[in-house]
Formats: C-alpha cells, sequence, structure tokens
C-alpha cells in the first residue's frame, strides 16, 4: 500500500469506518492502529488485524458522511 493510504488512514484513527477486503468482506468498527503492513479495526471491542495489501477501500461513517 502507498505511503499516501497510511498517512491518510492515519487521520481517521478513533473514527468509525467501513473498509471492504480483496475477498469482499465489508467489516465495520473503529480504526484503532496503522501500521506499515496492516491496520487494526475495533469490531465490538474485539481488535482484527486487516493487511493493507487487501484493502479495496474504506469510507469514513457518521454523520458528514455523504
Amino acid at each position: 500500500m502507498s505511503p499516501y493510504f497510511n498517512e491518510t488512514a492515519k487521520n481517521l484513527i478513533g473514527q468509525k469506518i467501513t473498509v471492504q477486503t480483496s475477498d469482499k468482506i465489508v467489516q465495520q468498527g473503529i480504526l484503532r492502529h496503522v501500521l506499515p503492513q496492516y491496520i487494526v479495526l475495533e469490531i465490538g471491542q474485539v481488535p482484527f488485524f486487516i493487511h493493507t495489501e487487501q484493502i479495496i477501500w474504506l469510507s469514513l461513517d457518521g454523520p458528514n458522511n455523504f
């Protein structure tokens, strides 16, 4: 994944996001960490580690999301 993705994703830490991975699974949770190889998404107080290479898209959830 590009450095641009990591830097942009770091701005979303602590926010509720939606992520789609290459296996077409869509996950919603709170973004807790962004590291070069993976992100940590908290879903129901359980951390899920998602490899950045598997991410197709991510989106910020919330009232200001159009």
